[in-house]
């Protein structure tokens, strides 16, 4: 086996020779050449100083003499690359000691790596620790959350044609998302072997500083999308974050069968939950496509509405009876099985969408890659957050930022598109093909953590699932039953789920080391 060898690579732009100092020291080791670029022999106070610090650093240097922008810079820097793995690193930023010694326990079976990070001041301080996600394909497409500290494997960068320059800004983004398409082989090393300083020109500390970087990013996930063939126009979240990307889709050309299981439970005032379900979503729905709805009730009194439904619709609306006691996994399943379309929302009675079409989102991202099942951002009555997607804790499963007031929760957690590890069964889309691949929904959980349940069914077949924080709707949870789960059942889903349970590597908080 040949030895292992690290090729540091620096674009150098007007540098700050004290930073550059910092940033030489720190990529030193056995095993490592460091290789920068000076883009623009006009781009340094002074050319000999450089040359001399570079070299007494061991280091090479190499220039070119007009500016040509920092993914040549960085390409040419590639071509005289002799290490197996490319560890990009900027000119004012530095590594951890001994950076590399985590590598090498990853990298023989990984073809990108990337590790958490710390934010520092100009004197080298960590400010706070950017915990990053575990590896998130979807997450990627609207948050490049992989950037500081990014090594890739130098056969896999050349296989892609490495950086782009019409994405300069974003090249980091643009280049993880083409590795993506070729290899699942990512790696996250949960530890921060990254120091990145925030200067007054930083975007981390002035996003409008880098205004065109972000709008490069957005034409990376623009082109990244496309490459699935699908139509998308994205924009950045600017009221929030601007490196947070949301995509709106071209109309969907498939049907969907909705299926809701029922009670036919009234609110305060008397009003059927489903029929405020079915006011706000069949505005929504095609019959021209061949939409249906199918309830699944117990023969409850439904007050007229079923008629009401068919009368003022043209879709088609099918009522199916279960005479046993109410049971989510007994009627999710006879929906499924009456179901005509392959496409199928199931939807809890007591949600109540907006104005926006949640099946545009819905469809496209259940298209990408490797995607088995796709969930929405759900909200209380005062928009609270009732579900942002599952976490475990202890071994247990919970609603990600639950009665959160905000939806300013970890690394964009709550606002962009991403993988998590389970998604509410009261609002689920999928395949009925993957959901006969894991036998439906369990029927030994009748009403707690029967979401749970399949959602960890579907992870075992390799599928991801991601929450789509671009669908929201409002869900009555609280005031249709009390969400308690008995003690039974959660003896039941962690002895059958309690290794995938040990470890979610989806939610990344965001910590502050200092005021």
């Amino acid at each position: 086996m040949s030895q292992l060898r690290f090729s540091v690579i620096t674009p150098v732009y007007n540098p700050v020779f004290s930073q550059l100092r910092d940033c030489l020291r720190s990529a030193r080791g056995p095993g490592i050449e460091h290789i920068l670029v000076l883009d623009g022999v006009h781009n340094v106070r002074s050319l000999k100083r450089l040359k001399r610090l570079v070299a007494s650093f061991g280091a090479r240097l190499l220039v070119n003499e007009q500016g040509q922008g920092i993914s040549a810079a960085s390409n040419k820097a590639v071509e005289s690359a002799s290490g197996e793995f490319l560890v990009f690193l900027d000119q004012d930023d530095f590594l951890e000691e001994c950076w590399w010694q985590p590598l090498l326990v990853s990298i023989e079976n990984s073809d990108f790596v990337y590790s958490d990070s710390f934010h520092a001041n100009l004197a080298g301080n960590p400010l706070s620790i950017q915990r990053k996600p575990d590896w998130s394909p979807t997450r990627l497409i609207f948050n490049m959350y992989a950037t500081h500290f990014m090594v890739v494997r130098k056969t896999i960068f050349e296989q892609v044609g490495g950086f782009r320059s019409k994405f300069d800004g974003s090249q980091d983004h643009d280049l993880a998302l083409r590795v993506s398409q070729i290899t699942t082989r990512f790696t996250h090393i949960p530890i921060p072997l990254y120091s990145w300083r925030r200067s007054a020109a930083s975007v981390s500390t002035n996003p409008d500083n880098k205004d065109w970087a972000y709008e490069a990013g957005v034409a990376a996930a623009k082109d990244h999308l496309e490459s699935f063939g699908l139509s998308a126009e994205v924009e950045r979240v600017k009221d929030v974050h601007p490196g947070a990307m949301r995509a709106q889709f071209a109309e969907r050309q498939n049907a969907v069968s909705v299926v809701v299981p029922t009670a036919f439970g009234t609110d305060l005032s008397g009003l059927l939950w489903v029929e405020k379900m079915f006011r706000t979503l069949s505005p929504f729905l095609r019959p021209e496509l061949g939409d249906e709805i199918v309830f699944v009730h117990g023969g409850e009194y439904d007050s007229g509405f079923l008629g009401r439904a068919r009368s003022a619709s043209a879709l088609r609306i099918r009522a199916v009876q279960d005479d046993n006691p109410f049971s989510f996994s007994r009627r999710s399943n006879i929906g499924f099985t009456v179901a005509e379309n392959e496409h199928v929302l199931l939807l809890n009675d007591d949600v109540e969408f907006g104005d926006s079409n949640p099946f545009s989102s819905l469809f496209a991202l259940l298209n990408l890659p490797n995607v088995g099942l796709v969930g929405g951002l759900l909200a209380f009555e005062d928009f609270s957050i009732q579900h942002g997607g599952h976490f475990f804790m202890n071994r247990l499963p919970s609603h990600l930022a639950y009665e959160a007031k905000s939806i300013d929760h970890g690394l964009f957690d709550l606002i962009v598109d991403r993988e998590v590890v389970g998604v509410t069964g009261a609002l689920m889309f999928q395949l009925k093909s993957t959901w006969q691949a894991v036998g439906g929904f369990s029927l030994s959980l009748p009403l707690s953590y029967n979401d749970v349940d399949y959602c960890q069914k579907i992870r075992t077949l390799g599928f991801q699932i991601v929450q789509a924080n671009s669908v929201t709707a409002i869900h009555h949870e609280s005031l249709t039953r009390e969400p308690i789960a008995e003690k039974w059942e959660k003896a039941h889903i962690t002895m059958r789920w309690s290794d995938m349970m040990a470890h979610d590597g989806y939610s990344a908080p965001y910590r502050r080391l200092s005021n």
